[in-house]
């Protein structure tokens, strides 16, 4: 009987084992990674959608505590209505409101102005005089594009894009915030509640 040669692994065994492990390792790696990305843009998302749920909040209380003005006072409510070259309106609202700070209604008037850029929604209060307090600044980025519309009093009202009287507010404003993939989120409130029945 011939002694039998140890039987071994070829080199080309053990180059398809490597490559094989190889590949294996890259899925498991891309799978992860991709794993990370999607957990990044979640948060991302939902960092966004908490930060747009806490300014419609401040701008519900500051609208809903404006100053209702007087005709031919000083200006209390502006609305300037802008639209970009692709057809996006960007518009911007500044109004006087005593809905900043609590209590609400009752403290001082604040300058509160709301527009959205490139950067994304921008809410600005800004203390008046006498009042207490630093500016409230907040930036929500992912808002691409803002349409205000605002309406009067009495029964032939309409929702318009445009506010004639800077001296007197509205008695209602709509703010629809839009977002890159086109979703709108509406924002509908009474102004000036305190002095509404």
């Amino acid at each position: 009987m011939t002694p039998r040669r140890p039987r071994g692994f070829t080199l080309i065994e053990v180059v398809i084992a490597l490559v094989i492990t190889g590949l294996v390792v890259t899925l498991a790696y891309a799978a992860v990674q991709g794993g990370l990305d999607t957990r990044d843009r979640l948060a991302r998302q939902r960092e966004q959608r908490e930060a747009l749920i806490t300014v419609r909040a401040m701008i519900r209380d500051a609208l809903r505590h404006a100053l209702p003005g007087v005709p031919g006072g000083p200006e209390v409510f502006s609305l300037v209505n802008r639209v970009t070259t692709r057809g996006v309106s960007t518009d911007s609202v500044t109004f006087l409101t005593r809905g900043v700070s609590p209590p609400y209604g009752t403290s001082a008037a604040w300058r509160v102005t709301v527009n959205v850029d490139t950067a994304g929604l921008h809410f600005v209060a800004a203390p008046g005089s006498g009042a207490g307090g630093e500016m409230v600044m907040a930036v929500v980025p992912g808002v691409t594009g803002l349409d205000v519309q605002a309406t009067g009093r009495g029964m032939v009202s309409s929702w318009r894009s445009d506010w004639s009287d800077p001296s007197v507010a509205p008695q209602g404003a709509t703010f629809s915030f839009s977002d890159a993939a086109g979703g709108t989120q509406p924002l509908v409130a009474r102004l000036s509640l305190e002095r509404n029945p």
